[in-house]
């Protein structure tokens, strides 16, 4: 990213971000896809009378219904896309190889789900 600016209005500019200023962002999108079917598969099993395993989203769910659900579990994604930039600045073979086992774990759930909906079908 560029750094800011004075223009000649004594206004400081920020320069605009782009996708492409991210390290890593074919990763991103896995772990974006993982966090956006964790939610789908949730509600789904919220509605058919289950309940969510992660107890904080539990508890989330519970005081704020399901749009907090939403805003936590994209919160996670969030900060896991974060964590990932930031060791890329600094070790790029870590950062990659930290979003893979963070794309596992997130799609861990998306299985579990997925599971649990095939026997709740069957």
């Amino acid at each position: 990213m560029g750094d800011t600016k004075l223009n000649a209005n004594s206004q400081w500019t920020w320069p605009a971000a782009t996708f492409t200023e991210l390290r890593l962002p074919s990763y991103y999108g896995w772990i974006i896809l993982a966090g956006t079917l964790d939610i789908l598969l949730t509600t789904v099993v919220l509605s058919l009378g289950g309940s969510e395993a992660n107890p904080i989203a539990s508890a989330i769910i519970y005081t704020c219904g399901l749009s907090g659900m939403v805003a936590y579990k994209y919160f996670i994604v969030g900060l896991v896309i974060l964590g990932c930039e930031i060791v890329a600045r600094t070790r790029m073979s870590a950062a990659r190889r930290l979003a893979q086992i963070l794309i596992v774990i997130h799609f861990t759930p998306v299985i579990w789900s997925s599971g649990l909906l095939l026997i709740i079908a069957t």
